[in-house]
Formats: structure tokens, sequence, C-alpha cells
């Protein structure tokens, strides 16, 4: 907290909850509040059944077989002050907490993945403007390598999920062009394809030599289709913004998330199912599907059905929603019964379960600061220096 004139007069805990900041009447004073709201990764079965509190924190990803679940917890009273990420097993509840390096702890992260070995972790840097180092870590060794300074954003492989085999698909910007890159636990990087034309948010979905990516173009976005090295073709136009685009499991069609552009006035949010010729051809007439705000999309692993966040209304109310492809199912909520906030869903590979962080308040402080003290204290201690 700082004055006007840049003097320093409090430090306090990062904000992770509401917050409320008051003078006195006599001007001389400052009340603020800070809250901790941790959360609960709580696994809801598919299939219907009682949920399941697996571990704290926020989950980051699942293994390849869904039998573990990776998360971050941010409570330094659960990791001691360390970072890193728990791994628990599912069907035991036994947890495992890695520590990653200290030279971490204090960068922000726009993304992370774990690849198939589950020792590699893939950490995308958050920095004001793209593109962002990509660094490797070794949970083994401990040791970092940064393998980019240019990255954009993770692909993501059949279903929606970041892993693809013993690779992750990163998209790099190189000068003025895009590329995809295959990035191994070495570090090593492979180009897959470059992009004729490729624009923010990046998204690009891959299916075996199979790549889907979508082109903002106007008010509208323009889904191409292509395969490793060869001639990009455009499969169809949507009005608005593409958000989230990812090839089904089988590899016969595509789904992706539609929100309205800033300028278009009644605009819906709606989910798209399109099927998609080996030619890269649209096979009869895509599928609309009205929903409220929707993110973090995802196919079930038989191809039927995606799964994707819904907030319902102007609320903060959220729930995973089951949309079906056949138009003669209705959608379907997974989280009926859950009146806890929680803002993200990751689905188990195996389509057993769907990982969400469920809030939980941890307490707030009051604290009282004499701002005139505090700036005379401050100004002192920069005289010393």
């Amino acid at each position: 907290m700082m004055t006007l004139s840049g003097d320093t007069v409090a430090v306090t805990p990062p904000m992770m909850g509401p917050l409320w900041v008051k003078h006195s009447p006599d001007g001389r004073s400052l009340l603020k509040t800070t809250a901790v709201i941790n959360s609960v990764v709580r696994l809801v079965p598919t299939a219907g059944g009682k949920p399941i509190d697996a571990t704290r924190g926020w989950p980051l990803s699942w293994s390849a077989d869904g039998k573990r679940i990776h998360s971050i917890v941010r409570d330094t009273a659960v990791t001691h002050g360390k970072f890193g990420v728990f791994t628990t097993t599912v069907n035991s509840g036994v947890g495992e907490f890695t520590e990653f390096d200290s030279s971490l702890k204090s960068r922000q992260w726009r993304g992370a993945a774990v690849l198939a070995d589950g020792q590699h972790w893939l950490l995308m840097e958050r920095r004001p403007e793209p593109p962002y180092p990509l660094l490797l870590y070794d949970v083994k060794t401990r040791q970092v390598r940064e393998v980019t300074r240019n990255a954009l954003r993770f692909a993501v492989s059949p279903g929606g999920f970041p892993a693809s085999s013993t690779d992750l698909l990163v998209v790099e910007q190189n000068g003025a062009s895009h590329e995809l890159h295959a990035v191994n636990r070495t570090g090593a990087r492979r180009l897959v394809h470059t992009f004729s034309r490729l624009s923010a948010p990046w998204l690009v979905a891959v299916h075996g030599d199979r790549i889907a990516y979508s082109d903002r173009v106007g008010d509208s976005t323009v889904v191409h289709v292509t395969r490793q090295g060869g001639t990009e073709q455009r499969l169809l136009a949507v009005a608005g913004d593409i958000t989230e685009l990812a090839w089904s499991p089988a590899g016969r069609g595509l789904a992706a998330v539609v929100e309205p552009t800033r300028s278009s006035t009644g605009g819906a949010y709606n989910v798209i199912f399109v099927e998609v010729t080996d030619q890269g051809m649209a096979h009869g007439t895509p599928r609309f599907v009205r929903t409220d705000v929707t993110w973090d999309l995802f196919w079930t692993p038989d191809s039927r059905a995606v799964t994707v966040l819904e907030e319902q209304g102007v609320t903060d109310h959220t729930r995973v929603l089951r949309i079906p492809v056949d138009p003669s199912q209705q959608p379907t909520s997974l989280t009926p019964n859950e009146r806890r906030t929680f803002w993200d869903q990751y689905p188990s590979p195996d389509g057993r379960y769907v990982a969400i962080p469920v809030e939980q308040f941890g307490g707030s402080t009051l604290w009282s600061v004499d701002v005139d003290a505090a700036a005379k204290a401050w100004r002192e201690k920069k005289s010393q220096h």
C-alpha cells in the first residue's frame, strides 16, 4: 500500500479474497481487510454417486491414465512455505508433495502441463504481453531449463487435453509468423507446422497429423484445417469469438465455444459441433447449442458429448454441463447438488471424474495503518540506504 507521493505505508499478505479498504474520519488511519480463500479439489463421478474431496488446492492436470491428479496448493500452512505440486492417487487418496525449485516460487504462471512420464513439467510464465517464456522442470533432478521465450499457448490434443503422447504441443511466435512445435522431456523442440494465418487467442487443436485452428476476421472467426505441413483450407466461419476448440477423441468432429463479440447486441454463447471429413470438409450442417457464459470445453472419451463450465445467468453459481452431440438428447448438469463456488473443471482422461476446485473461506484479517507515521518511517528507512 502506497501514498500518491510514492511512500510505502504497509505491506500485507497477497489478497486472495474479498478486499475492503476505508479511511478513518480524520484521514490519519487506514483500515484494510485481507481474506484467504482456499479450495478443495472435489472429484465428481460422471456416472453419479458421492463426490470425493481428494486434496486441497487447485487442480492442474491429470495423469494420462486418469489414476492420479496433480494440484497446486497456495496455502503456505499446508506446504510449510514451499512451492510445488501435490499428486494424489484417486483410489487410495494418498497424496505426495513434490517441491519445485525455489527460483520458480516468485514467478507468475500462465499455464502448466506435465508430460506423460510425470517427471517433466512445462511451465509458461505470465508476462504483461506475449510472447511468454516456456520453462522445462525436472522434478527429480530439480533442474530448470528455458525451452523458448516465444511461447503463446499450449495446443490441445484429442478431447481438449494439453498432453500429446510423450510430447507437448506449443504454439510459438517466430517473427511475423506462428508455428506449432512439439517439446519432449529433454526440452528439444520439433517444428510440426507453420501457419499461414493465426491470430489471438492462438487456438490450435491437434489429432494425429490433423490440425485445426481459428483466425479472427472482423466480428467473425474462421476455422481452418490442415495436415502437418499440408495445405490449409477453410472449414467454416461463425459470427463471434471462438474461445475453445478441440477435436473429438474419435477424430471425426470438432467442438468449439463461441462467445458474442463486444460490438454485438443480444448475442449469446454457443457450443458448436461440426463433423469433419477425411478431406477436411464440413459434413452436414454445424449444430449450435445455446448456453449461458461458458468455458473449459472437453470431450468425453466416447466422443458422444462434451462437458463445459457454465455460469448460470449473471450470478456466482456455476455448473458442469454435459452437452450431447445427438440433438435428440438434452444437456444435463453433472453438479446439480453443488452449492459452493467453483470456476474451473478438469475431467479425467478416462471420463470417470470431473475435478472442480471448490472454494472455502479461510478467514480474514483487519489491518489498521497510521498513514503519517508509516510514511515517515518509510522515508527515514530510504534515507539510510
